[in-house]
C-alpha cells in the first residue's frame, strides 16, 4: 500500500472532526461562519456578523464547540414541575 493510501485515511478523519466550510457554529459569544479549514496546521478561520475574520486552532474550536447546549434542547432549560400529587 503506498503512503499517499495511509495519509488520505488520515486526513478522512481528520475532516470528520471539523465543520464544514459555510456552516454557522454558535461560539465565542456569537455566531460565526466556517470560512477556511487549513488540516496541515489545525486551525479554523472564522468571520462574525460584522465581517471580523479570525483564526482559531481546531482544538479551541472543538473546546467551544462542546459548551453550545443542544439545540431545541428545553429539557435542560426549564425541568418539568413537580405534578402536585
Amino acid at each position: 500500500m503506498c503512503c499517499l493510501d495511509y495519509e488520505l485515511e488520515y486526513y478522512k478523519e481528520l475532516t470528520k472532526e471539523i465543520p464544514k466550510i459555510g456552516s454557522k457554529v454558535n461560539v465565542f459569544g456569537g455566531e460565526h461562519r466556517i470560512e477556511k479549514v487549513d488540516i496541515f496546521n489545525r486551525s479554523v478561520m472564522l468571520t462574525d456578523a460584522d465581517r471580523n475574520m479570525v483564526s482559531v486552532q481546531l482544538e479551541l474550536l472543538q473546546d467551544e464547540l462542546r459548551k453550545e447546549p443542544p439545540a431545541n434542547n428545553k429539557a435542560r432549560e426549564d425541568p418539568p414541575k413537580p405534578s402536585g400529587r
